[in-house]
């Protein structure tokens, strides 16, 4: 990964007209996460894209950046969940991408790609999805997830 993690296509890319950096020292020490917001009144701006690598938020929480635009903290959170997902089973990817656009499309769900094998998906709140699948999914070896509240 280089120093800054980008987004080339946020879901409410329509809405953003900030751009606000996250540090990333949980996973890369020095390296941050730029992301796409709407200005709520700053210093505070509304998440636009789903955070590929940042803990602690989620698309649509609202949080505070300084005057560098560094995310500080969050001041509200809307009660999305962030479904993480990585292709492990390189020798099965076009497979494995199948499966998970699949999903996505029956479930509805927003969601973006970092290069050809991480996909991230914004889970609603009040919304009951069928998570038994990607868990499946790990089991055999074709992907590692995480789900973020």
């Amino acid at each position: 990964m280089s120093t800054i993690a980008t987004h080339s296509d946020p879901v409410w890319i329509r809405k953003a007209d900030y751009i606000i950096h996250a540090e990333l020292t949980n996973c890369a020490p020095g390296a941050t996460e730029q992301l796409w917001a709407r200005t709520v009144e700053l210093p505070v701006v509304e998440i636009c894209c789903i955070p590929f690598f940042t803990y602690g938020f989620s698309l649509g929480d609202q949080v505070e950046v300084d005057a560098g635009t560094m995310v500080q903290r969050v001041v509200e959170k809307f009660g999305r969940q962030t479904l993480r997902i990585a292709i492990v089973n390189t020798d099965s990817r076009e497979m494995v991408h199948g499966r998970i656009h699949d999903w996505i499309e029956r479930n509805q769900c927003l969601h973006e790609c970092w290069n050809c094998d991480y996909v991230v998906v914004s889970l609603e709140p009040e919304t009951v999805y069928d998570l038994q699948i990607v868990h499946d999914w790990q089991v055999v070896g074709d992907v590692e997830y995480e789900l973020l509240g």
